[in-house]
């Protein structure tokens, strides 16, 4: 059962969680939502069935783009279409710059592309293994010569698992940018630095991976001895005629002037800086419209574009067929592309996001067909989404009925399927785990009266044991359960993770209330130190065990109670740079409170058996040593407590 992604309202929020996390490599984060648009194409008509003409092409990204810039508040975008293996338009729309009023140009500005540009670089891998200098199937420690990845399984890690994110890698944001060109480190350096943990075994869950995809880029620098940037220059842009395309950062000289500004709307357009990528694979790619469309015909045209070949045609095919599935019902990877079945078609595809840029490239090769587009505003990020259904609406008209929801259940009881599930793309055993407390990255399944799920307020249908969707047969949810039967997994449509059910004890419900309820406790602590020290004012002695009981466990509390507050600072402004100094003696006060824990614990005790205070105030103390060793435990569970970063 294979549906469509883009089309459906909670794809839509899968989509924009899927370029939050892209946008990590940018450090961007911005309030989003969803909007749902009129079509805008019902006045053309198409010639013939599967002819898709120029005239249509350009009547339709016009009207669409242009109300996109209008009314999403962007300020410029370009658009290319190839068929046949030609390009039937490449344009461009808005401003490379508003202040200027500079126009965007489809020949000559360029856009960053983000995650896009993992094309690239899995087009490279694909090259060396058609000429037999890396083997798919291999290790890929066995092309790593100055640093490994630890055998934390049995299985080693291939290159098809990190084609297909399937690597077993947890996620990483420490050190992924850097904040001027003079601090970046090589790709070397920072995947050696920064390298995730290996969670689970290879080749078992898909788990969507910049690390894994710079890895890749890494082994085509070892293996063709020559830097990332400069092999794709050699072997892809120049037989492709990408004359305006970099990976290197800043652009070069000749292509620096051709940059546009990137934007976010404030009530005017405020223009965003130059992001510089440490993990230059996954995407640091910069480019044209004109350039881009080069690309895609040659994807489309046996790796060809006119007399230069950058594949062979059996490579392309290989590239382009289904490489894994976390469930065979539901869309998966080709060999780095993704795959997304909408309208009866096999669309191969991938989106990108850095800073302010939006970018997404399709190609379906049955059709001979491919397009791309980029914005350079922040709000672009629902304009990609709209453009490819839209496009697809109008060209591609669905063909399917829809599936309407069988009358009652199955006898599988929907009280197993209830509860809080995690994204296989979340950090697991480092510091920056933290950002993940409020429940980033979860899905919550409850349970509706008529026995329906409920995600987001909206209900899932049974079509099927174990498998739900919407009303209207869109937007799949697969139930996976263990050996004894219960639910332990959860797959939708949207094939860049997948997700695991979890504890009671990791649940965001309970982070959150725990945390709430032991900072209460800790700020009452601090009251009660104020008001003891109004009692002492006014010349009311008490003894000095009992102060420094009081005085021990205030200063604990105020270190915890200054935990969220450098760890929101962190996380919003360097986590993307790596680790400062200053975090590092944050962790080390956080250590010390932590085994300091053990004093407020025994003058606990002490209270109890000598009576300090009267009955009300040794019971609060207790909260507050209570309080205290859950939130040692909190600092723990979220990888604070210690040196993992």
């Amino acid at each position: 059962m294979k549906t469509s992604f883009f089309h459906k309202p909670t794809s839509r929020v899968l989509v924009i969680l899927l370029l939050i996390s892209q946008m990590v490599l940018t450090g961007f984060v911005d309030a989003l939502s969803t909007t749902d648009s009129t079509p805008i194409v019902s006045a053309m008509v198409r010639t013939q069935e599967n002819e898709i003409n120029a005239r249509d092409l350009e009547t339709l990204t016009d009207e669409l783009v242009k109300r996109q810039l209008d009314e999403k508040h962007i300020a410029g975008a370009i658009v290319s279409i190839v068929q046949d293996g030609k390009i039937e338009l490449a344009k461009g729309y808005g401003y490379a710059d508003v202040e200027k009023q500079i126009p965007v140009s489809p020949e000559e500005t360029i856009f960053r592309i983000g995650s896009t540009s993992k094309l690239f670089t899995w087009t490279a891998v694909m090259q060396l293994a058609e000429q037999e200098k890396i083997d798919l199937n291999a290790d890929i420690n066995t092309y790593l010569p100055d640093f490994q990845i630890p055998a934390t399984f049995p299985e080693p890690i291939t290159l098809l698992d990190l084609m297909s994110h399937t690597a077993g890698f947890e996620e990483r944001t420490i050190g992924i940018e850097a904040p001027t060109t003079e601090e970046m480190i090589s790709l070397r350096d920072c995947l050696a630095r920064n390298m995730p943990d290996r969670v689970r075994p290879a080749g078992e869950l898909t788990a969507y991976s910049n690390f894994g995809s710079s890895l890749a880029g890494y082994i085509v620098e070892t293996v063709s001895g020559m830097p990332f940037e400069q092999y794709i220059e050699t072997y892809i842009f120049t037989p492709l005629s990408m004359l305006h395309s970099s990976f290197r950062q800043p652009l070069p000289l000749n292509l620096e002037g051709h940059l546009a500004t990137s934007y976010s709307y404030h009530g005017e357009f405020v223009s965003g800086p130059f992001t510089f990528v440490n993990l230059r694979p996954a995407g640091a790619m910069s480019s044209t419209a004109h350039d881009m469309a080069n690309f895609m015909v040659a994807h489309l045209q046996d790796g060809r574009l006119e007399n230069n070949q950058i594949l062979k045609p059996e490579t392309i095919s290989q590239m382009h067929s289904h490489l894994f599935s976390n469930d065979e019902r539901l869309d998966g990877f080709a060999y780095g592309f993704m795959e997304w079945n909408y309208n009866g078609q096999r669309i191969l595809w991938h989106g990108g996001a850095i800073g302010n840029w939006h970018s997404g490239l399709a190609i379906i090769p049955e059709e001979n067909i491919g397009f791309f587009v980029a914005y350079n505003s922040n709000e672009g990020i629902q304009a990609v989404n709209e453009f490819y259904s839209d496009f697809m609406d109008f060209f591609f008209p669905t063909q399917e009925a829809s599936n309407p929801p069988p009358e009652g259940n199955s006898t599988q009881d929907v009280r197993d399927l209830a509860g809080e599930y995690r994204s296989t793309r979340s950090i697991y055993n480092h510091a920056d785990r933290y950002i993940h407390f409020p429940g980033n990255g979860h899905l919550r399944v409850s349970i509706n009266l008529d026995n329906t799920l409920s995600i987001d307020g909206q209900a899932f249908y049974e079509q099927e044991p174990l498998v739900y969707s919407l009303e209207d047969g869109t937007s799949a949810l697969v139930f996976h359960q263990n050996g004894n039967g219960k639910v332990e997994m959860l797959f939708n449509d949207l094939p860049l993770f997948a997700y695991e059910r979890i504890s009671w004890y990791e649940t965001s419900t309970f982070n959150l209330t725990a945390s709430g309820i032991c900072y209460v406790l800790l700020l009452s602590a601090v009251l009660a130190a104020f008001i003891g020290r109004l009692r002492r004012s006014k010349g009311i002695k008490t003894d000095r065990l009992p102060r420094i009981a009081r005085i021990w466990a205030l200063i604990i509390s105020v270190v915890f109670l200054l935990v969220p507050v450098t760890m929101i600072i962190y996380t919003q402004f360097d986590f993307k740079f790596g680790f400062p100094l200053y975090m590092v003696i944050v962790l080390a006060i956080i250590l010390a409170a932590s085994i300091l824990v053990i004093g407020p614990v025994i003058f606990t005790v002490f209270a109890w058996v000598r009576r300090y205070w009267g009955v009300a105030g040794r019971l609060h103390y207790t909260l507050i040593t209570v309080a205290l060793l859950g939130m040692v435990w909190l600092m723990y569970y979220w990888r604070i407590l210690g040196f993992r970063y």
